[in-house]
């Protein structure tokens, strides 16, 4: 029995959309930031889902390779990857939760 999963197309407009909407609910907000500040860092995470969840199905073990890609798309802001990898993380579950089955097991 073949028990491959299938992928799901990410609509990265309705992620980017969701986010900003989200972005000033989530725990790691900082009163003032912009979501341009924010929005590097979700673009990471869903392009990086798309790329990285096939080999790294969890957001540990693709974080080393979406921090490479944030030091590339980060743009003007000033948000470092110690401050944007809440926002990396957060849209990565997203992600996940949408995703059938638990790759990860981490029972999200």
């Amino acid at each position: 029995m073949n028990m491959k999963q299938t992928k799901r197309t990410i609509d990265k407009t309705a992620e980017q959309k969701y986010w900003q909407n989200q972005f000033r609910n989530e725990s790691y907000y900082e009163p003032g930031k912009k979501f341009e500040e924010y929005e590097p860092a979700y673009r990471t995470a869903i392009e990086g889902y798309d790329r990285y969840s096939d080999t790294a199905p969890t957001f540990d073990a693709a974080e080393k390779s979406l921090k490479a890609d944030y030091e590339k798309l980060k743009d003007k802001t000033e948000l470092g990857w110690d401050k944007a990898k809440d926002a990396a993380k957060a849209a990565w579950h997203r992600l996940e939760v949408a995703m059938p089955g638990d790759a990860d097991r981490d029972g999200r």
